[in-house]
């Protein structure tokens, strides 16, 4: 009767799988048994990158000067330059 049981088991295990997707297929096989058997390596690899992004996170500063886009010699530049000496608002 177990024995039984045990191939019925199979069978339907065997059936679900004919049935599936191969994405399911798979997820359902080598990528979960991979995760599975390196779980720990995983989480320590993860641990690893986040301490490294949170030590390189507080070494960020603000700009010290603005950011040119075009070198000072550019026509746009220097019309910009003239127009902001010249020219002051209010």
């Amino acid at each position: 009767m177990k024995e039984d049981a045990q191939t019925s088991r199979e069978e339907s295990e065997y059936d679900e799988e004919k049935n599936m997707r191969s994405l399911e297929r798979f997820f359902n096989g080598p990528f979960n048994n991979f995760i599975f058997k390196a779980k720990y390596v995983i989480i320590g690899l993860f641990v690893i990158w986040s301490g490294i992004s949170v030590w390189q996170t507080t070494n960020l500063s603000p700009l010290t000067e603005e950011e040119s886009f075009l070198p000072e010699d550019h026509w746009i530049m220097q019309a910009f330059t003239v127009i902001s000496e010249k020219f002051n608002a209010g």
